[in-house]
């Protein structure tokens, strides 16, 4: 059995989950690839379709012109050679967005071949006219159309006036496959498909696997009083919740260390109290569970999740999570044992800080970390996907 593994970026969670599939695959004597557009893997059969040539034709004719599928057309054209010369009996789609493939022409390939697809919806785009999270606005254009779009230029994969015209492309196409096999990762994106154009395909509900490292690596000395509050993203931006933990930052006070793993802008840590301690991004699994064992509490300001990824890495760290109670996130931590707050507000999350902390309720047991690592293991999400393949094959 010959699998395909499409996405557009190979990093962070993606590259995690895509290698452990692949590996799997590779282990049981299958035929397996990645094929992906950005980011870096030195397993064998991983290929990167976009070249630098077709990455600066993309991003120069998104400036000059406006965001368009069309504009990928050279790394598409490399991905469908690929799948001519080696046909597959499955092809899995992850991440197709910010211009990394022209979809188009993508899934018009494999309703012409009657390629079985599997889709891991890791977020919303799939049923969008070109975002990829409406909840926090909230918005419910997918149900009918993505017409007036109110989110903000820089949050969608094409230009306002096209969102339309997008979502009506994606419809068509998506319900014209032949044999399309949904996957949410969270119970969540499986309500939220229930209500929009693919309600009617297929699903299955993988969560998202946490590879553990097997050694962790020593920190650099991080300013700590009574306790050290640890978030964790790839960049620092409104979307994650920064203002908030801002704020909740001067509210805990100098006896608080709120220390930020991932990318954040000068202006951002221009802004933030003394208190605040930036760590950078992370790209090491074994520094990153290095932070989380070292933390009291690990909180998110996110209001939009479709799994929520830190609060399952925490927990396998033994440290209790904090979040809000939007999308997948209530449902996430409750499988990890985290505390969910009502109220978005720094306040709110300052009280539920202290509260556990005061309760000595930060930490879980072996039986709970046990529990957690269980239910997100990766290789048992990479042997359900095997399974699932199976299951379609022609």
């Amino acid at each position: 059995m010959r699998i395909i593994q499409i996405t557009g970026f190979m990093a962070d969670a993606q590259k995690a989950i895509t290698e452990a599939i692949h590996s799997h695959l590779l282990a049981m004597g299958e035929e397996s690839y990645i094929l992906y557009a950005k980011g870096h893997s030195e397993l064998p059969g991983t290929i990167r379709y976009e070249s630098t040539f077709s990455r600066l034709f993309t991003r120069f004719m998104r400036k000059a012109f406006g965001k368009h599928p069309a504009f990928s057309l050279f790394q598409t054209l490399r991905l469908l050679r690929f799948l001519q010369n080696n046909p597959p009996d499955v092809i899995h789609l992850h991440v197709l967005h910010h211009g990394c493939v022209q979809e188009n022409l993508l899934l018009r390939y494999r309703k012409r071949k009657r390629i079985p697809v599997v889709f891991t919806l890791h977020d919303l785009w799939a049923v969008t006219g070109g975002c990829y999270h409406y909840a926090a606005l909230p918005c419910t254009g997918y149900e009918s159309g993505c017409r007036n779009c109110p989110k903000a230029k820089a949050q969608l994969d094409v230009e306002r006036c096209r969102t339309g015209k997008s979502y009506e492309r994606k419809k068509q196409l998506l319900l014209s496959l032949p044999s399309l096999h949904l996957v949410s990762i969270s119970p969540w994106v499986k309500g939220e498909m229930a209500k929009s154009f693919l309600k009617g395909c297929p699903l299955s509900m993988i969560p998202n696997g946490v590879s553990l490292p097997e050694t962790l690596q020593s920190l650099p000395p991080i300013p700590k009083k009574n306790a050290l509050i640890l978030g964790v993203a790839a960049h620092w931006t409104k979307e994650k919740g920064i203002d908030l933990l801002l704020e909740l930052a001067g509210l805990l006070g100098e006896k608080y260390t709120l220390c930020l793993v991932g990318h954040a802008t000068a202006d951002v840590q221009k802004a933030a109290p003394a208190n605040v301690h930036f760590a950078g991004y992370c790209k090491d699994k074994e520094q990153l569970f290095a932070y989380y064992q070292a933390a009291d509490l690990h909180i998110s300001a996110s209001k939009e999740e479709t799994l929520g990824m830190t609060f399952v890495e925490a927990a396998c760290a033994g440290v209790r999570s904090i979040g809000y109670g939007s999308t997948a996130i209530p449902d996430t931590l409750k499988q990890v044992h985290g505390h969910v707050v009502t109220s978005y507000s720094a306040a709110a999350y300052r009280d539920a800080i202290l509260g556990l902390l005061a309760q000595k309720e930060n930490r879980l047991s072996h039986a709970q970390i046990s529990q957690v690592q269980a239910a997100f293991s990766i290789t048992r999400m990479a042997e359900r996907y095997r399974a699932l393949y199976l299951s379609m094959k022609n």
